[in-house]
């Protein structure tokens, strides 16, 4: 993962705002089942996660098309987002 990439500073509140439909099956409140919790992970891990996803290397038709829609300062929106929670 290019640093330039991993070093952009998202804005949580962006994130906040784009989070709705991550939050369909990702739960504020816990994980659902078979859906990993994302609340309180870390930037750089859901910044790699969303980027593999982009990329085809992890394998979920859903979050693939989730994630190819996403710029790379919308990826860092959502990971400040969802790092920040708790």
């Amino acid at each position: 993962m290019p640093a330039e990439i991993l070093n952009i500073v998202g804005d949580p509140e962006y994130g906040e705002y784009l989070a709705s439909d991550c939050k369909t099956c990702h739960k504020v409140e816990g994980s659902a089942p078979g859906v990993p919790s994302i609340i309180g992970v870390s930037k750089r891990d859901i910044i790699i996660a969303l980027h593999e996803y982009k990329q085809k290397v992890r394998k979920n038709p859903v979050m693939q098309m989730m994630a190819k829609r996403l710029s790379n300062e919308e990826i860092a929106a959502l990971a400040a987002y969802f790092e920040g929670l708790n």
